[in-house]
């Protein structure tokens, strides 16, 4: 008998969950992987808090795999203040029913896939996919072609942790390893130069006006992201987000703020 595998790149809302796989690519707002074989469904979810909608699969038997931390953000209540928005828990057999901490190797259909945490790039819960042979590098929205990045602090990310995401699927990449982020087409490695550089930056031009006690909108008007908008866009919600990450963690910069 042949074996038919199926890979499907899947969003977040139910309404690109089956779209064929170009054009999920290409809408995709929340990166899952999902993976069916003979019947047999395997879907993996990355992301935290709101971030994420598991659809009800698990009445089918499938099985749902995500980080520990997914699945606990998909046990409750989430009020995404800076969202305005507030996301109800999903059904106990919509929830990740296997769950992993530490890095994870899974074969399919000739395939070796590696996955791992991105802690705090994006939530508190992204995971990469990497495809060894394939030499695809899944990397959800902790990479952001043409946007500045999303920091959810609902679900504690925050810049350090993106930049500490780019580094690590750096670190995992080849030169012409594909990569694919939640939103846009595929990109290349100078994707994760880029915006590692930017991050950086303005980390740094961050930190030193939080020392001076500068707010959140104070931050905005002194234009630490000038040189990076015409590339990432409008910086306001990412400037203000990333405050709200670095004044809560100022000593993990070296800062002292009284």
């Amino acid at each position: 008998m042949n074996r038919r595998h199926l890979l499907q790149l899947a969003a977040g809302a139910a309404a690109t969950a089956a779209l064929p796989l170009p054009a999920v690519a290409a809408r995709s707002a929340r990166t899952t992987l999902t993976v069916t074989e003979l019947g047999e469904r395997l879907f993996m979810v990355s992301g935290g808090g709101g971030n994420v909608t598991v659809f009800a699969l698990g009445n089918a038997g499938t099985r749902i795999i995500a980080h520990e931390n997914t699945k606990l953000w998909l046990g409750v209540d989430v009020d995404s203040k800076w969202e305005n928005r507030f996301y109800k828990r999903q059904p106990a057999k919509a929830r990740p029913n296997q769950t992993f901490y530490m890095p994870q190797t899974l074969q399919f259909g000739g395939e070796t896939l590696d996955c791992a945490l991105l802690p705090e790039a994006h939530t508190d819960g992204d995971i990469y996919v990497f495809f060894r042979k394939a030499n695809v590098l899944v990397a959800g929205d902790v990479v952001s072609p043409g946007a500045y990045p999303v920091l959810d602090i609902a679900s504690n990310g925050w810049i350090t942790g993106n930049i500490n995401g780019c580094t690590t699927l750096k670190d995992l990449a080849k030169p012409d390893t594909r990569i694919v982020p939640g939103r846009g087409g595929v990109q290349a490695l100078a994707q994760l130069d880029a915006q590692t550089t930017m991050l950086t930056a303005v980390r740094q031009r961050m930190a030193r006006m939080l020392v001076q006690g500068k707010s959140a909108q104070e931050m905005i008007d002194a234009k630490p992201t000038a040189e990076f908008d015409a590339v990432w866009g409008d910086p306001q919600l990412f400037i203000r987000n990333a405050f709200r990450g670095i004044s809560l963690r100022p000593q993990t910069l070296g800062l002292s703020v009284v």
